[in-house]
């Protein structure tokens, strides 16, 4: 959706941040005539409101209600602009509870704990339970995954294995659209949080392996099997031809030109054009005294 017409019938073209875009959710009324309350509605209010730094709240107020008018009838209209006041409300404390609780990037679970109750029981004061549910359920559920992960991943005495398998628990236990909609970056992390410790125990490629078909599944397992083997190699090929290269860099019968055509050699037989680039880099990075980085 690229352009609205504002209420007083004038061509009124959305703010730049939301042009060539379509406005989320459905609005529709039951057979009294009342609004239907579900997360979509939070997420047209959510939709309109991240303009805010654009236009002004009176602009987005009227936004909101034009799309009421055309949407629904006159009583769920009515009780949409109301709704839309109390979120309006919310966002306004929840975002000054957030500024002074955030004081601190090593804050604790009991904190956060205390933060999401904050929440909780703002909203209480603000909306009905009904729209509780269709607002915040799903952000809720995935709060307390994320908590209850954050105490699993400190949990003293834990094995990395019961860490993972804690987890996957937790995980398993949310609806699933959520547990679906999990994003990559999350599991990435949490399964790089419980590998580091198995690391630093010293763990068995086994039990590596018994960790990530936990959390990621025997498929993704597989794959990050196969990755860590072609790492293997490629530390083997980059430490051989290092030490091949650093014989020939003090052999003191060859002349410069000598060693300059040697080492070609060595990294054309060795290794593709792609990889010769990354030779190179990796060349400088040793040359430097620095811990070369893992390549794949």
């Amino acid at each position: 959706m690229s352009a609205e017409r504002s209420g007083d019938g004038q061509g009124d073209l959305l703010p730049a941040s939301l042009s060539d875009t379509e406005v989320p959710g459905t609005l529709t009324a039951d057979a009294l005539g009342n609004l239907v309350i579900n997360r979509g509605v939070r997420d047209m209010f959510d939709y309109f409101l991240s303009a805010s730094g654009e236009e002004s709240i009176d602009r987005i107020r009227q936004r909101v209600q034009l799309r009421a008018r055309r949407a629904l009838p006159s009583r769920a209209a009515l009780q949409l602009g109301e709704l839309f006041e109390q979120y309006l409300r919310y966002k306004q404390a929840a975002g000054g509870t957030s500024r002074n609780n955030s004081t601190s990037q090593d804050i604790s679970i009991a904190q956060l704990r205390d933060q999401v109750t904050s929440l909780q029981r703002l909203r209480a004061g603000i909306f009905t339970a009904q729209v509780i549910k269709a607002f915040f359920a799903d952000e809720d559920a995935y709060m307390d995954f994320e908590l209850a992960k954050s105490a699993v991943l400190q949990e003293p005495g834990l094995s990395p294995l019961a860490r993972a398998q804690k987890i996957a628990t937790l995980r398993d236990a949310l609806p699933k659209a959520l547990r679906d909609g999990i994003s990559v970056a999350e599991s990435v992390s949490t399964l790089n949080a419980v590998t580091a410790d198995l690391k630093q125990s010293g763990g068995t490629p086994a039990q590596l392996r018994a960790v990530r078909e936990q959390l990621v599944g025997a498929e993704a397992a597989n794959r990050l099997d196969q990755l860590d083997d072609e790492t293997q190699r490629w530390d083997l090929r980059v430490n051989s031809y290092l030490s091949q290269r650093q014989a020939i860099l003090v052999d003191p019968s060859l002349s410069e030109l000598q060693r300059d055509q040697a080492l070609a050699g060595i990294r054309t037989g060795q290794f593709s054009e792609a990889e010769q680039v990354r030779i190179a880099a990796l060349e400088r990075i040793h040359d430097a005294g620095l811990k070369l980085p893992a390549q794949r």
